[in-house]
């Protein structure tokens, strides 16, 4: 059994692969840096991968036959994600091609490349990435909302068409967690956006780690948005 984790490099996701690490051997892809935390993890291997490229599949395949894990048992994460704070009326066309080309065209082009291979091992965990509050609307996150939202349509339908074959797909909704992006909000809509959590607290990466775990080993789970953002 692998993961294999798409978007390694945000804080994050980099975080949540070191905790996974101790128990999983893991593949992750990386767009242009390596994450410096996790580069000498004796259990995670990188690939470099742009997500828009249209040889992903090509790449893919030539990774996966160089370490012999077509036969095994998948766990597939995908933290990639693209998203810029900008009023839409503002949106310039290739921000907007490159949201739809990385949140939505990437997410379908992966999963439809690791579809076959977890049919023929009868066993799949897809796990997808989205944010609870994003969601609930907030200015200059239009284009990110909307293809968050699109993952709830794809996560039910592959549910629904793949859990015949041992294939669970699920959505992980994210509060606010100790991450860069945190660290990038101004202090005034910290202390703002602290005071939507019952506890007043940030969520640790264990957190997420756990959730994950959780999915890999309940076969029973299945179509679900499991929100893990302290009750906001």
């Amino acid at each position: 059994m692998i993961i294999f984790a798409v978007g390694s490099s945000s804080s994050l996701a980099t975080e949540t692969l070191h905790e996974l690490s101790k128990k999983y051997k893991i593949y992750a892809t990386y767009n242009t840096t390596k994450p410096k935390k996790i580069l000498f993890n004796k259990n995670i291997k990188f690939l470099k991968l742009d997500l828009a490229s249209k040889k992903i599949n090509f790449l893919l395949s030539s990774f996966f036959k160089k370490n012999k894990i077509e036969k095994e048992k998948i766990i597939l994460l995908n933290f990639a994600v693209y998203k810029k704070n900008e009023l839409l009326i503002n949106e310039k066309e290739k921000s907007i091609k490159k949201n739809i080309d990385i949140n939505i065209n990437a997410n379908i082009s992966l999963i439809k490349f690791f579809l076959p291979l977890m049919i023929k091992n009868y066993f799949g965990r897809i796990v997808h990435f989205s944010s609870t509050k994003v969601l609930e609307g907030e200015v200059g996150t239009i284009l990110y909302s909307a293809s968050k939202s699109f993952l709830n349509g794809l996560s039910a339908s592959l549910a629904t068409e793949y859990g015949k074959f041992n294939i669970t797909s699920n959505i992980l909704s994210l509060g606010y967690f100790k991450s860069n992006l945190w660290q990038a909000i101004p202090n005034k809509i910290k202390k703002e956006r602290l005071k939507d959590i019952p506890s007043r607290k940030l969520g640790s990466i264990k957190n997420i780690s756990n959730a994950i775990e959780f999915i890999i080993n309940s076969e029973y789970v299945n179509k679900s948005i499991i929100k893990i953002d302290g009750g906001i």
